[in-house]
């Protein structure tokens, strides 16, 4: 997940419920967008300056919100920077909730001209994007009681909450002597805090340490943690061609360390050095992923159970559905006559595609230690009917068990290199 992209929202965003996603960009007009933003934030557009526009999420506090009471630290900043560049600034809204697929609907499209919160790797995205300076440290964190030292002798015997397909769930998934407590986003970790269902968390960082200071009143200790997988360098991100504006912004940044500084106190991040975790090392596939968008109702893809004896007797059963709508007979033409692709390169372009979009909740390349949302499991699961039931659940979703529907955003054609790719990493029987 990108950096500062892990959201807050317990039901759509930073966490989760539906909200309006797909093709979800909007410019607020200009009189509602100078009522909900603050000046430093917005400003009208004055003849003869261009206006600099911010591509933001309205519902990801700490980071960006369209709370005229805490806009957060990247529009924030964003405006600092205006105010440097002598430009008027514009959010345009959009639901990070895809990740990359929002990147391509809005930078990369020309709706806005810069990403404040991007992983400081000149990788991200390959040459389509260039980076600012890094500007700031962001990762993962401990939540600890305040009279507890922070580490994993802390932790032992514990109900720890950890976020869904994150390094600190492979790291913890290595410590029997641990029980954790999944969730879907921070807020849900913080939650399972304050309601007891957890004795500690180990969560993404920014968003638990803000929700402790503004809801919790500060009752835990949150402590950054550092190791591979589990800290992130954050930038700015611009189109390729756009070096010109990159190196005004970074002219521009080089003077606003103080401003970083304060901003990161105003929003409660997480301070002090991060400390090391013995024998702390995330797996490698873990290791490899990138704090994306991460939500709470949105993004992951549970295995859809399929009924009516499509499905296998000894697979697992903590997300077998029963509702009328998921049921085999229900099931269309369209879904019975899908079939993967059959191309010689559809397995490696099916590839790109889920590494581009499912990897931070199914692993790069499929590969998960989470057993029920195991993509290589779902011949296993579905036998002879994989193909069917991919295709239902990617084509009507699940939302309430967190998986999207993804129609209007990928094609048939995707989906069936998608499938084909997960034909060829399907595990034996």
């Amino acid at each position: 997940m990108m950096p500062g992209r892990q959201t807050s929202r317990t039901a759509r965003g930073w966490g989760g419920a539906p909200l309006p996603r797909l093709g979800a960009t909007f410019v607020l007009p200009l009189g509602l967008l100078l009522a909900s933003v603050p000046p430093a934030v917005a400003a009208a557009p004055d003849a003869g300056r261009t206006p600099l526009r911010l591509c933001a999420d309205p519902t990801n506090p700490p980071f960006t919100s369209n709370n005229p009471a805490a806009p957060g630290l990247y529009l924030e900043l964003g405006g600092a920077i205006g105010q440097k560049l002598d430009r008027p600034v514009e959010p345009v809204w959009e639901m990070t909730y895809y990740g990359m697929h929002a990147l391509r609907d809005t930078l990369l499209a020309g709706k806005c001209d810069m990403d404040i919160g991007l992983p400081a790797n000149v990788g991200f995205m390959g040459r389509k994007l260039v980076f600012s300076h890094p500007f700031l440290d962001l990762g993962y964190a401990l939540v600890t009681p305040k009279d507890t030292a922070p580490g994993l002798a802390a932790l032992r015997g514990k109900r720890v909450a950890v976020q869904l397909s994150t390094g600190p769930q492979s790291l913890l998934a290595e410590h029997d002597d641990i029980t954790m407590v999944t969730v879907l986003s921070p807020d849900e970790g913080m939650h399972a805090l304050s309601d007891g269902r957890a004795d500690a968390a180990f969560l993404w960082g920014p968003t638990a340490s803000y929700m402790n200071n503004a809801a919790l009143h500060g009752a835990w200790r949150v402590t950054p943690i550092e190791g591979t997988g589990l800290q992130w360098k954050v930038a700015i991100g611009f189109r390729a061609a756009d070096t010109a504006l990159r190196d005004q912004v970074d002219q521009a940044l080089a003077t606003l360390g103080d401003t970083v500084a304060a901003l990161q106190r105003k929003y409660a991040f997480p301070s002090g050095k991060p400390m090391t975790l013995a024998a702390a090392t995330p797996d490698a596939a873990f290791a490899r992923i990138q704090p994306m968008v991460y939500v709470d109702a949105g993004t992951r893809l549970p295995i859809i159970r399929a009924a009516a004896g499509d499905t296998k007797t000894d697979a697992t059963t903590d997300d077998q559905q029963s509702d009328a709508d998921f049921v085999a007979p229900n099931r269309s033409d369209a879904d019975k006559n899908f079939h993967a692709a059959t191309t010689p390169d559809a397995a490696a372009q099916g590839r790109t595609i889920f590494n581009g979009t499912c990897n931070h909740c199914h692993g790069p390349d499929a590969v998960q230690s989470v057993h029920k949302i195991d993509l290589r499991l779902l011949h296993h699961r579905y036998g002879g009917a994989m193909d069917q039931v991919f295709h239902y659940t990617v084509t009507h979703g699940r939302e309430t068990k967190g998986m999207p529907n993804w129609s209007g955003v990928f094609t048939e054609d995707d989906f069936s290199k998608i499938l084909a790719f997960l034909h060829s990493v399907q595990t034996p029987d």
